[in-house]
């Protein structure tokens, strides 16, 4: 059986901690995000034998891949065709290879993996690129309802792109008028 003294321990060393009782026994899982980006989870409880057991999962920082700092040029070719010879500010979305998708009056670039470090490098990055950008952050736990909007006028175009989280997955939205 875990104890108590386990859960206070990882509390006091900044560990985001959950304690559960099911069917008499105690699991408590906690996680804590590192200063290079790296995240620990692990999840201790106790079993019918009494037999206490530990899963740890280890994520690496979400960083792009060394020398991915662009959309692959298939991406690429498409923004620029979409708008007028111009293009959007590069995010790294969890994958190399982004899903392009073509749309009446814009595109959708989906990613592959989520990591709430999107949201900030989707602001600095359309930021950094002269774009008007606002936070939405209209939801308090559900992903889909937080939200980072830019805008700016491309080729004659105002374009206004919207990254968020969609179904556990990173897309980014362009529309334009």
């Amino acid at each position: 059986m875990i104890s108590l003294d386990a859960y206070a321990k990882l509390l006091a060393d900044g560990w985001t901690c959950n304690l559960e009782i099911y069917h008499s026994m105690l699991k408590v899982t906690a996680s804590k995000k590192f200063d290079d980006g790296s995240k620990v989870t692990l999840k201790a409880y106790g079993t019918y034998s009494s037999t206490g057991e530990i899963d740890i999962t280890y994520a690496a920082p979400f960083v792009a891949p060394e020398g991915v700092n662009g959309w692959s040029t298939s991406v690429a070719r498409k923004i620029s065709k979409k708008l007028d010879g111009g293009t959007i500010p590069f995010v790294y979305l969890g994958t190399t290879s982004p899903k392009y998708a073509d749309r009446t009056t814009g595109f959708e670039i989906d990613g592959e993996v989520w990591d709430d470090s999107i949201w900030d490098s989707a602001y600095n990055a359309f930021k950094a690129d002269g774009w008007n950008v606002i936070w939405d952050y209209t939801g308090t736990s559900s992903y889909s309802n937080k939200r980072v909007y830019a805008q700016k006028e491309i080729g004659g175009k105002v374009c206004t792109a919207i990254t968020y989280c969609y179904a556990s997955k990173p897309e980014i939205d362009v529309y334009y008028e």
